[in-house]
């Protein structure tokens, strides 16, 4: 099962079959893996309500933020005040947020994963901005990619993730985000994985950061095109109605997370 990806929470809505104005990064990802899958999110504005693993995420990383947003204006914080704003700006961030009927309640796994960030947050990070929109210009294409960085910070950019399971090192997925965001910011990148176990723990390590290097990151930029240019073609070749590629079938964990599955043969039947 994958990780919890939230750049999508900053998506635009289907534009009615027309493409989208800008691209973010879970929109490359959901396109290098399913163009069908794309196509039913982004042009007929298939999506179902949120799991309860992204009610948590979101409330994360409002929380997350305001607490960056503390530290920026006020470095000596009591880890107190700290928790109080999180979990105020988490809490009203996961009521806004429609879930399945089932899911389960949000808010104690929030609250336990935020007091586990205050209580064994990195130091070293000195936060500049929170959700900082960043906008790249990609070759060949009128689409820019446009992202929303978790922290910038005086000495790096910072990624917060939650995960089910302990996690050694950054996915491909984390990695071509990351170069993509130094392509307009360019400084390290330090991802922050809280751990929903029992008793949440907080990943930091050497293991789960990346420098900056302008030559990977041209090649992030690459795929980002190639992607892009995928989109318009299959766009131009058959428009939003008709049925673009399903690979999505060829992952082990896709079609599972597809919220256009039971209207997809090929979706249902994995």
């Amino acid at each position: 099962m994958p990780l919890v990806d939230l750049t999508s929470a900053f998506d635009q809505d289907a534009c009615g079959g027309e493409l989208p104005t800008h691209i973010s990064f879970s929109q490359l990802d959901l396109m290098i893996r399913c163009p069908e899958a794309w196509r039913q999110r982004y042009l007929v504005g298939t999506r179902g309500p949120a799991t309860t693993a992204l009610a948590v995420g979101s409330g994360v990383h409002a929380g997350i933020a305001a607490m960056y947003d503390l530290l920026r204006d006020k470095p000596t914080a009591s880890k107190r005040a700290l928790v109080d704003t999180a979990e105020e700006h988490a809490i009203h961030t996961i009521a806004g947020i429609e879930t399945t009927r089932d899911a389960d309640d949000p808010n104690p796994t929030t609250i336990s994963l935020l007091n586990t960030y205050v209580e064994q947050r990195p130091t070293h990070i000195r936060p500049v901005e929170t959700e900082k929109r960043i906008e790249v210009v990609v070759p060949d294409s009128d689409i820019p990619l446009i992202g929303y960085v978790d922290v910038e910070a005086e000495h790096q950019l910072v990624e917060v993730k939650t995960s089910s399971r302990k996690v050694s090192s950054p996915t491909g997925a984390w990695r071509v985000q990351a170069w993509l965001y130094q392509a307009a910011i360019p400084k390290p990148v330090e991802w922050h994985v809280l751990v929903k176990t029992k008793t949440p723990t907080l990943l930091v390590s050497a293991e789960l950061a990346a420098p900056y290097d302008p030559v990977v990151t041209a090649k992030a930029i690459g795929l980002a095109s190639a992607t892009l240019e995928r989109i318009q073609s299959l766009y131009a070749e058959r428009g939003p109605d008709e049925e673009w590629p399903v690979d999505g079938v060829v992952h082990p964990w896709a079609c599972s997370l597809c919220d256009a599955r039971y209207a997809c043969p090929v979706g249902a039947a994995a």
